[in-house]
């Protein structure tokens, strides 16, 4: 019978002599970094216990295999992004204002550690084991929903506008710069700023694509 069975209370060899929620939370953030930088498939189980400063079989004390632990550094990746997320709502009273910071965060944070984690997710978990991750994801973006909602009764919405089905719009034009930036960058092409792209993010999201005409026209 395995120790954890037999001996819930006691905390196995993690290295260092850390407590087993240490060495838990050391491991995560290892994992995170490295899977962030070199993709799903480019990190193993015996470098995350390297750089966790554990052994092999302590780390899978923790995690029945890698693909849990991966879904576990997504989770934990969200989270900090829901955080950050609802800092900055609750910190910015312009509208114009709240989604161009909102977009401007995803685009930094997208095209960072976060780009990676998300299309291995979509690509290489199967779709049983990323329900949960994927949820978490879905509640992330209804964090802005309340907001809107609010911004609509104050009349700088439209009455008019269905906030569920237009607030993922936003949120997919940011996804969509993320993704193309990810899988199909242009070398040759003079780059656009992630401030630039969360600027026309907010204009199309706002005002749409019609030209504007002049009072009288």
């Amino acid at each position: 019978m395995s120790q954890r069975a037999s001996s819930p209370t006691v905390t196995p060899d993690c290295g260092h002599g850390a407590p087993a929620a240490s060495a838990r939370h050391r491991i995560v953030a290892q994992s995170l970094a490295l899977f962030s930088d070199r993709g799903y498939n480019g990190v193993s189980m015996s470098e995350i216990a390297s750089a966790a400063g554990i052994t092999k079989a302590a780390l899978y004390y923790h995690f029945a295999d890698k693909e849990e632990l991966f879904l576990e550094a997504v989770i934990t990746k969200t989270a900090r992004l829901a955080a950050e997320l609802e800092r900055i709502i609750e910190s910015t009273d312009e509208l114009n204002k709240l989604l161009y910071d909102i977009a401007l965060f995803l685009l930094d944070d997208g095209l960072g550690e976060y780009r990676r984690l998300h299309l291995d997710l979509l690509t290489i978990v199967p779709e049983a084991r990323r329900k949960a991750s994927l949820r978490q994801v879905g509640d992330l973006l209804m964090t802005l929903a309340p907001r809107l909602r609010s911004e609509q009764r104050q009349g700088r919405l439209r009455d008019d506008m269905d906030i569920d089905a237009t607030m993922p719009l936003y949120f997919a034009m940011i996804g969509g710069q993320i993704r193309r930036l990810a899988t199909s960058p242009s070398p040759g092409d003079e780059p656009v700023s992630n401030k630039n792209l969360a600027a026309l993010i907010v204009e199309l999201w706002l005002h749409g694509t019609s030209a504007r005409h002049q009072p009288g026209e």
